[in-house]
């Protein structure tokens, strides 16, 4: 099953402030939702990529995080699921990295992009698991130009 229609509330009835250093506690110790970057989402190559940044606390420094990536469909509040990778933070406990959504004829012009963040070092049993809230969903742009090759077409 691709499609889900869950909300990720760690406070209730309330989304949860990003924080810096991720040092707040509380359910999911109010793990920091994944960001895009400005002009995040970029058409090249046949493949959508969208650029991600995350920061979690200092104590989870080198560890790996799951970072799913959904489309948010406002309608059915549904989200589908698109694609998973796993990424080590560095030192820091920060990680900023672009991910190719490839195959996706299913992404479009207009539609919203989101993501979590899943704590998945097996070893750190207190964070192993934690999730964080849908990150702010971003609209898809249509890309400025778009290659297509056409050698071989007319014969």
């Amino acid at each position: 099953m691709d499609l889900f229609c869950i909300k990720i509330e760690l406070a209730s009835g309330t989304t949860t402030n990003q924080d810096p250093d991720d040092s707040d506690t509380g359910p999911n110790d109010r793990l920091n939702y994944p960001t895009f970057a400005p002009n995040t989402i970029a058409f090249s190559q046949g493949e959508w990529h969208v650029t991600t940044e995350f920061k979690a606390d200092v104590g989870s420094a080198n560890d790996t995080y799951r970072f799913e990536y959904y489309k948010y469909i406002p309608a059915d509040r549904t989200y589908k699921f698109l694609k998973a990778v796993s990424q080590t933070l560095d030192g820091n406990a920060a990680a900023a990295f672009d991910v190719a959504l490839a195959d996706l004829s299913h992404v479009g012009k207009g539609d919203l992009l989101t993501a979590i963040a899943i704590h998945n070092s097996a070893g750190d049993t207190q964070r192993y698991g934690n999730t964080s809230e849908f990150a702010p969903p971003v609209t898809v742009r249509c890309p400025a130009s778009v290659e297509i090759g056409m050698s071989g077409w007319l014969g």
